[in-house]
């Protein structure tokens, strides 16, 4: 959880976003990701947007990419045989990442703008007529609302720790 107190608002949005979503999400950039084996053919990378692969490593030996496979949606799957059954024996340089990032700044301007009202990020809801003011249950700062949440589902991990 992203707790914001007195970092810069949009800095706190944005890593708000990606603690939530479980990855960066944008702009596209380069990785070097070290993963775990599963002994079957396919892996899961932590990505919903993979833009190529261009180098994959398994116990520091570089496979040629005749020997794999990747899609846009973050599977890797090797060719031929499997990964291994063991932790941090597979080396990923992948580049990852959206472009189109309106949805993703929308979220931010909400986010930020909150932030600037309610440093602490404790406020949920606001109303001035009656002096009412919610909280977010049991959190100390940084909650995403249910709206925004809805709006960055479709970059959200939905696999993986």
């Amino acid at each position: 959880m992203t707790v914001f107190g007195n970092a810069d608002p949009v800095e706190a949005a944005t890593q708000a976003i990606r603690d939530y979503c479980g990855w960066h999400v944008a702009p596209v950039k380069e990785d070097t990701l070290t993963l775990d084996g599963t002994g079957t053919d396919t892996i899961l990378l932590p990505s919903r947007l993979v833009v190529d692969v261009t180098r994959v490593q398994v116990r520091g030996e570089e496979l040629p990419a005749s020997s794999y496979e990747w899609s846009t949606i973050g599977a890797l799957r090797r060719l031929n045989g499997v990964w291994p059954n063991s932790y941090r024996s597979i080396e990923v340089t992948l580049k990852h990442g959206f472009t189109d990032m309106s949805v993703l700044a929308d979220v931010v301007q909400s986010i930020s703008e909150r932030v600037r009202l309610d440093p602490t990020g404790a406020v949920s809801t606001q109303r001035a007529g009656t002096q009412q003011v919610g909280f977010f249950a049991g959190q100390t700062g940084g909650g995403l609302l249910e709206s925004e949440k809805d709006r960055l589902s479709p970059y959200k991990l939905n696999w993986g720790p």
